[in-house]
Parts: structure tokens; sequence; C-alpha cells
């Protein structure tokens, strides 16, 4: 559970929190462990031993960070042990040793939503049109507010999946939440085949809870809609309320049991998109344990808005990442975290740290996926999903955030080295005939293809998929979806309001079209939605917006303040 302070303590401590100590976490632990050694070049080097794996380097841990710290894997591919200390583990002192010098060693991030048989489907043309319901651009037309369908096909070949696998693994991901999939790089923690060795129940992805897919909506009750049922074993992820309108927000609450005719099946389960939800239904979430989704790219580029994920984040809400897809959202998780950092920077007013970002794409995302005893975070008994960043030029937490292609110096899946560095990936048995060369932006890399996939090169892959869009980018990829909030007014939109430009404009601190001094939160990106009456939302009518008010259903800041995703004592 998350940790409970009164709001005015709450402020208190955080201002002197951060004053006394900006980069340091309670747990924060620099080991007395030797620290290795710099390789002549590159990030990591491996020295040989047996078939157990002793990897070095600053690990980010769950609750902090061990400087010169390790991570002890055995020869099954599982973690007995991560921090300080595990120089003396039972089989280090013979295990094949890694020194990542500088380097920061990771969980495997996870792609907590992904439609990958559409991987195949380049970037959505964007015409500046922006959507109120996702059946507007799904189906579109006189029905859905004149509004233009999006083009997309699904349907990807194994050879396309294997590609969108790829790619996420390049970027330092080893699992995914999608339906569809093949047996290939990642695990996929929504197939009963292909999660590769988890103990955990498949995850149900449902895209349609309400069985709406032919574009039924209601703004109020809930007897148009024919209910999913939870699954009975597993977790369940479901989209919902994907939109700024009343039947947007309709969706949650029958899903929530919150309207006449609706169906509970929040309990535990994670909702992907959220966008209108208001206070009392972040309570609502929270209070069943449930999770939510975070799109930040495919929410902006369709709808000018996303989930509020600071007032989730005031609830106590649990807060995934997910990529979504090619078409409007980031075609890896690395970009989907980018989106969120530039967001969370230039219009949350920094509300989540860098470690708070990275829990969304770890940790967060195992928990909410049901696998959080699995996967997620370095510790003993969890699989070794490991990825390492290089983190020359940033530090901890930032190394991960702020990666680029060229920054993912080893990913390791169970134990198994996938793709890294050339002569790392080769020392650890990957060499020639069974892993691949290739060059990402200027370094070697070996990426292991044939030995994945049984025979297949990654040059008859590269040619398969000559046309898709590319493994990588050496910067922002070619036609990525927008992450800039902007409804426009111009002539040949629909012209549904509101309208802002995202541009901090005197008058306008933070570009959400409303006055600075009409603006109940003034430094947070809060637009009027339709679903709220084209009013900020103000729950508790405090005068405090909900998007930025530390007790989003008590007036006067007199709450319990939950140290939720967002806060980090100390920062980093």
């Amino acid at each position: 559970m998350p940790f409970r302070f009164s709001a005015p303590t709450f402020f208190l401590a955080a201002t002197l929190l951060v004053a006394a100590a900006p980069t340091v976490r309670a747990a924060d632990q620099n080991c007395p462990d030797p620290a290795p050694s710099p390789p002549p070049s590159g990030v990591c080097s491996v020295t040989a031993g047996d078939a157990g794996r002793l990897l070095r380097g600053t690990v980010l841990l769950p609750d902090g960070v061990a400087t010169h710290g390790s991570v002890m894997i055995d020869v099954g591919g599982m973690i007995t042990c991560a921090g300080c200390g595990c120089q003396n583990a039972t089989g280090a002192d013979t295990a094949t040793r890694i020194d990542c010098a500088n380097g920061v060693i990771s969980p495997g991030l996870i792609d907590l939503r992904n439609h990958i048989t559409f991987s195949q489907d380049a970037p959505a043309v964007d015409t500046g049109e922006r959507y109120e319901h996702r059946h507007d651009w799904r189906i579109g037309g006189a029905s859905h507010g004149n509004h233009t369908k999006i083009p997309s096909v699904g349907g990807a070949s194994n050879d396309q999946i294997r590609w969108a696998e790829l790619r996420a693994l390049m970027a330092g991901s080893t699992s995914l939440l999608s339906s569809g999939g093949v047996a290939a790089f990642t695990r996929n923690l929504a197939t009963s085949v292909n999660r590769d060795g988890l103990a955990g129940a498949a995850a149900k992805f449902q895209t349609f809870p309400l069985g709406d897919s032919g574009g039924t909506t209601a703004t109020s009750g809930c007897g148009t809609y024919s209910f999913d049922t939870a699954p009975p074993s597993g977790h369940y992820e479901f989209v919902a309320a994907e939109g700024i309108n009343a039947a947007a927000r309709n969706e949650f609450l029958c899903l929530a049991g919150l309207q006449a005719g609706g169906v509970d099946l929040l309990a535990g389960a994670t909702i992907a998109a959220a966008i209108p939800l208001r206070a009392s239904d972040a309570k609502a979430i929270a209070d069943q344990a449930a999770s939510v989704v975070w799109e930040p790219r495919s929410d902006l580029r369709l709808y000018g808005m996303t989930a509020p994920v600071t007032l989730l984040d005031a609830e106590g809400v649990t807060i995934a990442l997910g990529g979504n897809w090619t078409v409007t959202g980031s075609f890896q998780v690395q970009r989907e975290l980018a989106c969120a950092d530039s967001y969370n920077a230039t219009y949350l007013n920094r509300h989540f740290s860098d470690a708070a970002l990275w829990r969304m794409a770890t940790a967060n995302a195992a928990v909410s996926a049901g696998f959080g005893g699995e996967i997620g975070t370095l510790a003993a008994g969890r699989f070794a999903d490991i990825a390492v960043f290089d983190a020359s030029a940033r530090p901890a937490h930032r190394a991960v955030v702020g990666a680029g292609a060229g920054d993912v110096v080893l990913v390791v899946k169970g134990g198994v080295p996938m793709f890294g560095e050339a002569d790392v990936v080769a020392g650890l048995g990957g060499g020639d005939g069974v892993c691949d060369t290739l060059d990402v932006c200027g370094n070697a890399r070996r990426l292991c293809v044939t030995r994945e996939t049984g025979g297949q090169t990654l040059a008859q892959l590269q040619s398969i998929n000559a046309s898709n869009y590319p493994l990588f980018s050496c910067g922002e990829p070619v036609d990525e979806p927008t992450c800039k909030p902007v409804r426009s007014q111009a002539a040949s939109l629909v012209n549904v309001a509101p309208f802002f430009s995202g541009e901090a404009v005197a008058g306008d601190a933070d570009g959400d079209g409303v006055p600075d001094a009409s603006d109940v939160c003034p430094a947070v990106f809060d637009p009027p939605r339709p679903a709220d009456g084209l009013v900020q939302a103000d729950e508790d009518n405090d005068g405090i917006g909900d998007a930025c008010d530390p007790c989003p259903l008590d007036a006067g800041n007199a709450c319990d303040v939950l140290f939720g995703n967002g806060f980090e004592a100390g920062g980093g």
C-alpha cells in the first residue's frame, strides 16, 4: 500500500528532503564491493568463467540505486542476488563476469499495451484533425462526428511480428502485452505459449470489453453494451474510456459497475486509455487495486489530451506505460518513455521523477500484468530479464529514461544474451553463426536472430521487412506521431472544443488554452474536457484543479496524501 502523510506534513517533508539531498534516495547504497574496471572500449567487458554470470555496475533496485553493485544469475537464468555483496553469492567466484563500469543495470523494459499484429503499419499522416472518441477515427463518417477514419491493416505475418519484437528488444524490452504474437525475441504476457517459462497465467487483453467494435456509444446507461467477462485465472487488461467526451467516460462507469446496468470488472484489472476520468473514478480504481496503462503519444496524437496521470498518482493508482501501435503511438517503449519524459517536463511541472517514469516501464508494468513476482525488478528469485544502458553521460534512472538507440549495451532474457555490444555477446556464447552483427548508430552490436529463429538470418528478416518501419532510429524516428498536445480550430478540421496550442504564451504559461488568471492549475496542462462540460475538473470545489490538487476529493488540502508513483524523496 502507498504510504500516507497529511498534506501539510507531506509538503514540508518533501521540501526539506529535496533541499537536503537532491539526488539521493533513502535506500541508495554505495557498495563497498570493488568497482569494475572500465573496458578499453565500449561499456562492458567479459571475463570467462562457468555458466553462472555475475553482472557488475550501477544496479537499479526496486527501492534505490546500488553503485558498484552486482547481479548474480544462476545457470537456470534466475537472479540469486542483486545489490551489494553479490560477489560473495554462491557461484560468484567462478561465474563468467560481465563488468560494466559505466553501465546502469535495469530490469528489462515492459510494454504493457501493444497491438503487435498491426506492427507493419506506418504512422498515419497527421492532418491536424483531433478526435473525441476512438470510434471517431476507427469508423468515422456521419455517425461519428463526421470525422475522418484513420486507415490501418492488421494481420501481421509471423516475420513482421518477429521484426516488431526485434525493435522492442533492441530498445531494452524483454516483455510486452499484446494480442497475437509468435515465439520469438520477447515474452508476450498475453499468450499461453510465448511467456518463455513464466509461471503466472497469461493475461487476457480485451480491446472491446463492451462488445462495441461496431461503433456503439452511450453517454449514459449501459443497456446498449454486451459485457465481456474477466478471465478465470490470470490478469485482465481492457481498453476503456479512450476519448475525451461523455461517452468515453461512461464506458469506464459501466465497466466499474458505477452506472445503471453496468458490470464491475474493475477489481485488480488494468485499464488502457482512461483519458476522461475524474477524481472519484481514480479513487474507485485505487480502491479495487486496479491500474492504468498510460500511452501519452497515441493519446496526444488522436485527442490532443492524455490520461490525467497526476490525478491518478495523487489517488495512489499504479501507472504503467504502453506504446500502443505504430499508427499513432510509439514503435517501441523507449520512444514512449521519451514522450512521457518530455510531457512530464513540459506540461506536468515535472510531477514524476526519473525513477517514477522508469518504474512505469518496469516494476509497475510487471505488477499490473500479474507478473510482479517473476519479472520487472532485480531481486533474488526473479527471472534474469535485464537491460544494461550506457551511463557515461546520464546517471542512474536517467540513463534509461533518456536513452537512445545506441545506449542499449546488453539485453538478457532469462539469463540468455539476446542483443548487445558485439564483443560482449560473443564472449557470452553468441558468436558468428548464431548471432548476427550490425551497426547501431556507430556502435558494433550483435543480435541473436539465427539462434532464436532456428536458422533465419537477420539479413533474411530485413529483406522481408524492407518496407516496414526500421529496427531503430538514431534520433527521432521518421514520421513519428507527435507528443505535443494540440487541438486546432482550423476551418479544415472538425471543430469540437476545446482548442489549445500546447505552447506557453503570455497569460497562458502551460499552453492549455485557459488564461492563467482563471486557470485552476496554471502550472499543469489541464484543458477543459467535453466529458466535464468544458470546465476544468475540480471535484472537491476547492479552487484547486484535480490535475494539481494533492487532495482532489478533500477540500482544504487536509487529506492524507499518497506517496504514489510520482513522489521521490530527493528526486532522481
